[in-house]
């Protein structure tokens, strides 16, 4: 019963207000400004739009393009990084071949007898 008088004590510390009048909210100015104005802008954009779109089939006529080979060689030459991976993906064999020309020309030979690798072997 105790927790029954207590809760009776702190519910009776509260007192109720008095209920005011309900505001009701101001009616807004006309919206059709608004309206009216993003009308007028849509319209321009559209008409901008098919303005630029009629002016830009009038110009040159496009010139025929012509199709150029592009051969790849497998020499010793260095080749660029489109070259090589276009022939990574033909022809893995001569990849390979070329990978291995061109490690021959950049990287340091280790079979001669001054080379770093012999020297290091050595000691």
């Amino acid at each position: 019963m105790r927790k029954d008088d207590d809760l009776e004590k702190y519910l009776s510390e509260f007192r109720p207000r008095a209920v005011r009048p309900l505001e009701m909210p101001r009616s807004e100015p006309a919206a059709w400004p608004k309206r009216l104005t993003v009308a007028a802008m849509v319209l321009i954009c559209a008409g901008g739009a098919l303005w630029y779109a009629g002016r830009r089939g009038t110009g040159v006529a496009p010139t025929p393009t012509q199709m150029v080979r592009v051969e790849v060689s497998t020499g010793t030459g260095e080749m660029n990084p489109f070259a090589l991976t276009k022939l990574a993906l033909e022809d893995d064999g001569k990849f390979q071949a070329q990978l291995a020309a061109e490690s021959r020309l950049m990287l340091p030979n280790f079979h001669n007898e001054q080379s770093m690798l012999r020297v290091l072997a050595k000691e």
